[in-house]
């Protein structure tokens, strides 16, 4: 019988610490099986550890993971899948959508917004309108959980997605600055740069007529997301949850929804002129 054993996470400022966790407690006669559960996407190989006591020896066996990661399995499994299998999506494009931020990494915050929280509740708004368009989505991550820019931009590059969208909010020390604004990464392929800045120019000029906010533009952004990745990449600042009046609007479900929807047209209408 396997013993669950009760574990914990460590992480030190902004930089996640590999960890070790105990999965479980079996005979030692049982070692030869539980190797066969690491898997090549695995963060780490699994390490043993023997421990005596009275006639018998027990095994533990931890796998690392990176901290804050406390759901680590269910991520690595749905990360690699498309949700939609549907008749309507088949043929269609994949596109991996990227919530910012999770777990321990919080983003900013405002009062109630927590910008993981808004990314979050954007990008599953997205990924369910591109599914009613029939496109199968990607998620890389679809509950609250750290994830490290590395496994983001691994996610989108190990499928070969189409396109990659990674959701942010931005904040100001200041409550003047408002409106939207998209990054792309203007180095490396030169495809690649024109094709990001055509979906990013799609999609900002959709958003900004569903919502009304300011156009802060479309800007050059050296961030790992869109600069690791291999297809056309995109970061999206929705708004600043620091402006009161944007977040009165981020704080209500219909001007999300608007937002989503309008993310989830900028990308088909760029895939459909592509």
């Amino acid at each position: 019988m396997f013993i669950p054993i009760v574990f914990q996470h460590f992480s030190f400022s902004c930089i996640s610490i590999p960890t070790f966790i105990p999965l479980c407690i079996a005979p030692i006669s049982w070692i030869g099986a539980c190797f066969e559960r690491v898997k090549s996407r695995a963060l780490t190989l699994a390490k043993f550890k023997i421990l005596k006591h009275n006639r018998y020896k027990f095994l533990f066996l931890c796998i690392p993971i990176a901290a804050s990661c406390s759901h680590s399995t269910q991520v690595d499994q749905e990360m690699y899948a498309a949700a939609s299998t549907s008749k309507q999506s088949q043929g269609k494009q994949l596109i991996v959508i990227d919530a910012g931020h999770g777990g321990d990494d919080i983003g900013a915050q405002v009062k109630n917004i927590k910008e993981k929280t808004l990314a979050l509740q954007t990008a599953t708004l997205v990924k369910r309108y591109l599914h009613e368009k029939g496109y199968r989505v990607i998620l890389t991550r679809s509950r609250d959980v750290f994830l490290p820019l590395k496994k983001r931009t691994a996610i989108a590059n190990d499928t070969k997605s189409k396109l990659f969208v990674s959701i942010h909010f931005n904040a100001y020390k200041s409550t003047q600055p408002h409106g939207i604004e998209i990054y792309y990464y203007n180095r490396g392929s030169k495809w690649r740069q024109v094709a990001s800045k055509k979906l990013a120019d799609t999609i900002l000029h959709g958003m900004i007529e569903a919502t009304g906010a300011k156009n802060r533009g479309v800007k050059y952004g050296n961030f790992h997301v869109i600069r690791e990745t291999y297809m056309p990449a995109i970061l999206i600042e929705g708004g600043f949850i620091t402006n009161p009046k944007e977040h009165s609007n981020l704080s209500d479900k219909g001007y999300v929804e608007k937002m989503a929807k309008s993310i989830a047209v900028g990308i088909e209408q760029y895939l459909k002129k592509a």
